[in-house]
């Protein structure tokens, strides 16, 4: 829920799937990781950090997939 609430303001519905089948590896590393430090006494101030955590990766990502040069041919009319 976090990784399209991250970017659902900021990038269409192509560049939040692309970001998504890019790094859905890295996506649940970061969930799994927030979920064991949830589980220690910091789990009252998770969803605060847990949300930005989710915001800045996809945010991040999302500006490297707009940095990339476009791919395809360009013809002059």
């Amino acid at each position: 829920m976090f990784r399209y609430d991250a970017l659902a303001e900021h990038a269409t519905a192509a560049e939040i799937a692309e970001v998504v089948r890019r790094h859905r590896g890295e996506l649940f590393l970061l969930g799994v990781a927030l979920a064991l430090i949830a589980m220690s006494r910091a789990r009252l101030f998770m969803p605060v950090y847990g949300g930005l955590a989710f915001i800045h990766f996809g945010l991040s990502r999302l500006g490297e997939l707009r940095s990339e040069p476009i791919q395809g041919t360009v013809t002059r009319v």
